[in-house]
């Protein structure tokens, strides 16, 4: 039933019923002498909803409503033992004064972390029981005391409540982050991308040391060859100039109007750097080939682009 709350006792005055949860004055009737029908709580100040003024009081000073409650309360005492159904009826009949709240609003936690939410009770005096739900368990459990463990990535909501009332709930939204690397994995991590890179680097090295020894040697034989070939007291025709072949221009030693010696034969258009080359490498116009030649043909040699990046090796030998 809802209390009384008398402002005046004026003739003109109306009745209304305070709806708003959080006044004081939640469903209580309230008298109003004069003006808009509004609670009259400084902090409310809501619309009231009209009623009926209080039922008169009959003889002996109780209204009708008034002694159908100590009927029910009566025959409640008697099916349920007496006192307990008394405090049964009467338990949580302030509950609408009564509020919950969680310490944590908002939580981001990892996988396998936990946290403990504490819950607190308006006024602290009120006997409350606490209730407390996962909205999805797969990500997040929480416990009858309030610990909440995440099992997962993604995203919940815990829920307060109370075994009073089931209306009265605070809630803390939950999100679960995969972890990440810890520093001390990145920092493994690091040191070994630059070990790898350091050993790809001497790899490199070693590589190109081996490829330029091959081709000194490639050269030196050659040129003992050539030696070994050439008969004593005669030097041939060989000289140094210039040459367009057409598809590339050569400039070096020649012999007998042919690339002979060491040289360099710069490309004017796309062409096969040489017909014996069984990878058939084309040099694009302004790649060149500097290196040792033999009648007209590239004997070893290293292939450069325009932009003088190295493009790669020619170790062709000699014609037959």
């Amino acid at each position: 039933m809802a209390n009384e709350v008398r402002r005046t006792t004026s003739r003109q005055s109306r009745w209304g019923i305070c709806t708003n949860p959080n006044c004081p004055n939640y469903r209580q009737k309230i008298e109003i002498e004069r003006g808009d029908l509004i609670c009259p709580e400084e902090n409310c100040k809501k619309p009231l909803s009209p009623c009926a003024p209080p039922h008169k009081k009959g003889k002996g000073g109780m209204s009708k409503n008034g002694r159908l409650i100590i009927i029910v309360v009566a025959a409640l005492a008697l099916l349920g033992g007496g006192g307990f159904g008394i405090a049964q009826l009467f338990k949580g009949s302030n509950s609408k004064n009564v509020k919950i709240e969680l310490d944590k609003k908002e939580l981001v936690l990892q996988p396998g972390q936990r946290v403990l939410l504490n819950p607190t009770v308006e006024p602290s005096d009120a006997k409350v029981t606490y209730t407390w739900t996962s909205n999805d368990e797969a990500v997040v459990t929480v416990t009858k005391g309030g610990e909440v463990t995440a099992l997962k990535a993604g995203e919940t909501t815990i829920i307060l409540s109370t075994e009073e009332n089931n209306m009265l709930k605070s809630r803390c939204k939950v999100k679960v982050e995969e972890a990440g690397p810890s520093d001390e994995e990145l920092e493994r991590q690091r040191q070994e991308a630059e070990a790898q890179a350091a050993a790809e680097a001497q790899a490199a090295a070693e590589a190109a040391a081996r490829q330029k020894a091959i081709e000194d040697s490639l050269r030196q034989d050659s040129i003992l060859k050539a030696k070994k070939k050439q008969k004593p007291g005669t030097t041939g025709r060989k000289s140094s100039g210039s040459k367009n072949l057409g598809y590339a221009t050569y400039k070096g030693e020649m012999e007998n109007g042919q690339p002979h010696g060491t040289g360099t034969l710069t490309f004017t258009t796309s062409h096969t750097i040489d017909s014996r080359d069984s990878k058939g490498r084309v040099a694009e116009a302004g790649d060149y080939v500097s290196g040792l030649f033999y009648k007209g043909h590239v004997e070893t040699a290293k292939w450069y682009g325009a932009d003088g990046s190295q493009k790669g090796s020619l170790l062709l030998g000699r014609p037959e």
